[in-house]
């Protein structure tokens, strides 16, 4: 894969993390501070509001909702089981949506 693509690819990813992010009922960007690309486009940052980053390479940017995070303290929540265990049928279609379309993205790259 060209360094365009890829780079096109990698700020679609950080969008999509990004809203994914700020819309989800459990997080709400309250406990993530920033989420950024790092300087050579290649590897995601996430970084929580205490100061700790975790870092996800590109291929593997769906980990973000996968993985516990350490951030939210007693709410460690896995957020990809937390949304898919919701009831409200409207928001978890549209994480599963957006978090479909990062699965696509990594398999590109």
């Amino acid at each position: 894969m060209n360094l365009q693509k890829r780079n096109i690819l990698a700020h679609e990813l950080l969008t999509i993390i990004k809203h994914l992010i700020s819309e989800n009922d459990l997080v709400k960007g309250v406990f993530i501070a920033d989420v950024k690309l790092n300087e050579s486009e290649d590897t995601i940052i996430v970084r929580d509001v205490t100061g700790k980053k975790t870092q996800y390479s590109l291929s593997e940017a769906s980990y973000i909702f996968t993985d516990n995070l350490d951030m939210l303290g007693s709410f460690n929540k896995n957020v990809y089981k937390t949304v898919k265990a919701s009831e409200d049928d409207e928001k978890k279609s549209s994480f599963m949506n957006l978090y479909e379309r990062i699965r696509e993205i990594e398999d590109q790259l």
